[in-house]
Order: C-alpha cells, then sequence, then structure tokens
C-alpha cells in the first residue's frame, strides 16, 4: 500500500487476485528473430536523473480513486482503464472480494469523461467475478470473468469467459475459453490481448491427482487453446535467464510449463507482441509474439535501491515506460525515505533513454498512471473537491 498525502491508495496484490478466483490451492510478426538479450554497455550507461513538473490537471464529475485495483490499463491515446471504490466503506466487509464485481472505468482523457465496463449476466451462471482485464492498442476493452454454473449436476464447476465491450461499456461479445479435455484443468488468472486480437492467458493447472501446476498459453480469437508458452526459469539475483525460453511442441493443457508470476504486467503493443515483465528482485522485459514465441528478452535494472516495479504502459508509439515504488518490508536497513521514479525504455533494445524522479509531497497523488510520450505522464488521483483528478507531469517546466 502506498500511503500518499491526500488520501491511501490500496493495492490490491495478485495473491489475492487467486483468491478472489476461487482458486482456492491457491500482422504477422509470427516469424520474428529469437534474441536473447544480456546486459549490454547501453543499459549500465544509464542517464541522469531528471525532474517532472506539474504542467495540468483536468478534473472529472467523479468519486475520487481512494481503493485502486492492482493493474492500470492505457491505451494508445493515453486513456486509464482502472478498477477502484471511492472509499473502503463502499466495499462492505468483504471488500476485497467486491473488487472483483465493480466495474472497470475508462477514464477518457481527451473528452474529460469516464465510462464504465459492468460485468455482464451470463445465462445459464451465477453473478460472475473478474479476474482481470486488457485493453488492445485501439482501446477495446477484453475482461476475464469466472461464473459458477447453474446447473443441478455442474453446480460446483467454474467456466471462464472472455468478454470484449464496445466504447460506450456495453458488451459486444464473449467467447467462453475452452481447452483440451484431457486430466489437468485450466484455471486461468491473467489476461493479455494481442493487437491482432489473439490471447495469451496464464494461471493455475490442476492434475488428475489435484497436482498443482502452473500455466500460460496462446489462445485464439474465439478464447480456443492453442499452445503453451514458456519464458524459461530466473536465475534469482543473476540478472541473466537460465533455461531458453521458447514455445513447447505439445498441444494440451498436460505439459505444464512454467506459469506468468503473480508480480506480472502486460502492455500490448502496436508492433504485434505482448510486452511481460516478469519479477521484482532480478525483472525481465520479454517480447512474445502472437504465435507463442519469446522474439526477445533484456534484464532490467532498478534505477534506484529497494525499488520495485509498480507500473508498465506505453509511452508513445516506440517506448515503454515503468514505474519503480518503494513497497515496505520492514528489513533492516530499508530506505523508507525513497521515492519513486520512472524509467523509459526502448522495447527493441531495452535501452534505457531517460530516468526521471516522481515529485514529492506538494502534490496529492497516487501512481503514474500512462503516458502520451516519452516525457509527458498521466498520474491518477483527488482533487481538493474531493473528485477524481488526473494530474499530467511533463520533464520540462
Amino acid at each position: 500500500m502506498l500511503l500518499k498525502t491526500k488520501f491511501l491508495i490500496t493495492i490490491i496484490t495478485a495473491a489475492v487476485l487467486l483468491w478472489l478466483a476461487d482458486i482456492k490451492p491457491m500482422p504477422a510478426h509470427t516469424r520474428q528473430k529469437n534474441t536473447h538479450s544480456e546486459p549490454n554497455s547501453s543499459q549500465e550507461a544509464a542517464p541522469e536523473v531528471s525532474d517532472l513538473y506539474l504542467a495540468d490537471t483536468v478534473d472529472f464529475p467523479a468519486p475520487p480513486p481512494v481503493v485502486v485495483g492492482t493493474r492500470i490499463k492505457c491505451d494508445a491515446d493515453a486513456n486509464i482503464y482502472v478498477v477502484y471504490s471511492p472509499s473502503p466503506a463502499a466495499l462492505g466487509q468483504n471488500g476485497i472480494s467486491r473488487m472483483g464485481q465493480i466495474p472497470v472505468s475508462k477514464i477518457w482523457t481527451g473528452r474529460k469523461q469516464v465510462v464504465q465496463y459492468p460485468l455482464p449476466a451470463i445465462p445459464g451462471y451465477e453473478p460472475a467475478s473478474r479476474n482481470s482485464f486488457d485493453v488492445s492498442p485501439r482501446g477495446e476493452l477484453y475482461m476475464l470473468i469466472h461464473a459458477h454454473s447453474r446447473d443441478s449436476e455442474r453446480k460446483r464447476d467454474v467456466d471462464y469467459f472472455i468478454v470484449k465491450y464496445k466504447d460506450d461499456g456495453t458488451v459486444e461479445s464473449y467467447e467462453k475459453v475452452r481447452g483440451n479435455e484431457g486430466e489437468s484443468r485450466f484455471q486461468p488468472i491473467h489476461l493479455a490481448v494481442f493487437a491482432t486480437g489473439e490471447f495469451l492467458l496464464s494461471g493455475t493447472s490442476v492434475g488428475g491427482e489435484r497436482e498443482l501446476g502452473t500455466f500460460a498459453g496462446i489462445f485464439d480469437r474465439d478464447a480456443m487453446f492453442k499452445a503453451p508458452i514458456t519464458l524459461g526459469e530466473i536465475a534469482a539475483g543473476s540478472g541473466v535467464t537460465s533455461a531458453k525460453a521458447s514455445i513447447k511442441p505439445e498441444t494440451n493443457l498436460d505439459t505444464n510449463p512454467v506459469s506468468l508470476e503473480s508480480n506480472t504486467f502486460t502492455v500490448t503493443s502496436p508492433d504485434g507482441n505482448i510486452y511481460i515483465l516478469q519479477g521484482t528482485r532480478a525483472p525481465h522485459l520479454y517480447a512474445v509474439s502472437a504465435a507463442g514465441q519469446v522474439v526477445r528478452r533484456f534484464p532490467l535494472r532498478a534505477p534506484a535501491p529497494d525499488l520495485s516495479p509498480s507500473q508498465m504502459a506505453t509511452a508513445g508509439v516506440n517506448y515503454l515506460f515503468i514505474d519503480w515504488e518503494h513497497f515496505a518490508t520492514g528489513g533492516a536497513g530499508e530506505n523508507l525515505g525513497q521515492s519513486g521514479m520512472i524509467t523509459v525504455l526502448n522495447p527493441e533494445t531495452g535501452q534505457v533513454i531517460a530516468i526521471y524522479r516522481l515529485p514529492g509531497g506538494q502534490v496529492g497523488f497516487t501512481v503514474p498512471a500512462c503516458a502520451e510520450s516519452p516525457d509527458s505522464f498521466f498520474f491518477l488521483g483527488a482533487s481538493k473537491e474531493n473528485q477524481l483528478e488526473v494530474v499530467r507531469y511533463t520533464a520540462r517546466s
């Protein structure tokens, strides 16, 4: 959780999302060359740290984001997609589980408008809960949901659906997630959508004797399983990968490859890839194609000690930005005064082109949400009038 000067923002962790999802045990870029990059001189020669300056603020006729879900998404126009509640009390006694029923809000920065995307009612099923959501570069919102069947013979069964929405917040279509009918049961938790319309799902798999595993795979536009994928084992603290990352040839869910970790951020890029930031102590950035190939990977380095990734999104056409924050652990020698930072990098090379220091203390805001360029960032926060506010900071005063 991050305590800011005006209000409290509660980050819902991925471990909570596992419980939320009722998991009790817990165009054509298909022939890109596979390049696995190690640390290079461009990554080691980091640019100097620059300050961000207040540019302008935009108030919205909506309540402030006091309790915010764990992931914020952006489209190519830097519109903000977020799940939030105006107060912990509004969530009731089962506050954490209630986050799964709260609509996704699109904060339309150019129109000064908020559009909500509620969960749909699926015929034959109990009310659904959201596992995750993602947004395509064109601003198409997709939601991964789960629901219990009302069929008396399947009362305890849970099915998963991918829902596509229209711009006005109404449902355009939904598809049931389908895989093989083998002994393993796939329970998806995280959704990422390719610009070409395919999906990357990750979660858990339960075997015939209830053996719990992890899973990540490519699904087609009809939510039908195509193939599993693994990013490779990461040697903790080494800064390099210790196993080859590639698509596995098997075509069923029983292979149980290494899944995406819980501390994972994804960005859908117009270049056809999904960029995956995985890990905290030794984070890596992967570029995954819709064919399931890991076409690039880079080790990432925090801009300062004790900082971990908190947000990732596009920063203009050819760049990504990563927000790094300090999360208190209570460890010996911990620097509780460490301020957050933003790095901007080229996802083609892994080179960091800019490092920004977050403005501290003088303005009440939460976390960086989206960026319209490599030097202009939107923060999500609350105004003095206790309304939803978007604050823009730039590298130029």
